[in-house]
């Protein structure tokens, strides 16, 4: 089935379930397993590689231009910083301020949305940026247990919010322009850059 007899809203729900688990996968992975630079280039090549052979069976790649090839190799450098800048930022601070910081990042593409392609922000979207900005601010107390936040942890914070945002921005440049039907091969090529950039570090 192709994406485009998927209904929005449905697509909405998948995006959100997946980034809640992942969320939760790479909460479980700072807490349990990460030992330290190694264990995270690790993590970020396992899911990268994955993720590279899981589009491969399942669309392959039939043409990439020159185009789609030079946005992804960008692509794949800045998904595999955003996850392991994401991941540095876990390990050092809570899940729930991380998760709302990075999710703030949503303002880049709406922003660039409005300069680079005459987009409108709409009411909504800005009342759900207030809404998740609100969220992070009711959330700051200093209870018992909880991991002190510290100027490392907004470093990764801010790099993993710069990187997220990008990776919106990129992903819309791709599919403005006219090699959008490269979309598989795109993210194929993305993806094994990120496992290289992992494996080479």
């Amino acid at each position: 089935m192709s994406l485009e007899r998927i209904p929005v809203i449905l697509l909405l729900a998948i995006s959100l379930a997946a980034a809640l688990c992942g969320g939760m996968i790479k909460n479980y992975f700072c807490i349990k397993i990460s030992g330290g630079s190694s264990d995270r280039q690790a993590y970020n090549g396992v899911t990268s590689l994955s993720a590279a052979v899981i589009l491969l069976l399942w669309g392959g790649v039939s043409s990439v231009s020159p185009f789609t090839a030079t946005l992804g190799i960008a692509f794949g450098v800045v998904t595999a910083l955003q996850q392991i800048s994401c991941l540095k930022a876990m390990e050092r601070g809570s899940w729930a301020y991380t998760s709302v910081i990075v999710s703030l990042s949503t303002l880049i593409p709406a922003l660039s949305g409005m300069i680079f392609w005459n987009e409108r922000i709409t009411w909504t979207q800005i009342a759900g940026l207030v809404l998740m900005a609100g969220c992070l601010v009711m959330s700051a107390d200093d209870r018992a247990g909880q991991k002190k936040l510290s100027y490392q942890w907004l470093l990764y914070c801010f790099i993993a919010f710069i990187c997220t945002g990008l990776v919106g921005v990129m992903q819309k440049w791709h599919q403005h322009s006219e090699a959008k039907s490269e979309l598989n091969a795109f993210l194929i090529v993305a993806f094994f850059v990120s496992f290289i950039y992992s494996a080479a570090s």
